[in-house]
């Protein structure tokens, strides 16, 4: 097993980055957006690095995300990309590639 990003976890990052975009694209990006653009940034550098910690973290915020889309659910598609985040962090190649993170690599 080689030490490359699983597709998995790109694909968890660029879900995670993409309400960013649209907040800059439609102009609403404001002080509450950067500080938590900016705790998503480390949080995804350090799961790309294959942190176990970030993972977790990761993983408990993704849930804890779906709960709030059943508790006040937003519009459908918020709901799918929630839904497809899980996913791709509960996904062997990305649960592997945390497992499996070599020494000298955050944990």
């Amino acid at each position: 097993m080689g030490h490359r990003v699983p597709l998995t976890l790109v694909a968890y990052a660029g879900l995670t980055l993409a309400p960013f975009v649209v907040a800059v694209a439609r102009g609403e990006w404001n002080a509450a957006i950067t500080a938590t653009a900016v705790l998503v940034a480390v949080l995804l550098i350090f799961l790309l690095r294959g942190s176990r910690v970030a993972w977790w973290c990761a993983v408990a915020l993704e849930f804890a995300h779906l709960v709030a889309n059943v508790v006040d659910p937003p519009p459908w598609w918020t709901c799918a990309l929630s839904v497809l985040a899980f996913a791709t962090l509960i996904a062997p190649p990305t649960r592997r590639y945390v497992r499996e993170a070599p020494t000298g690599r955050a944990r």
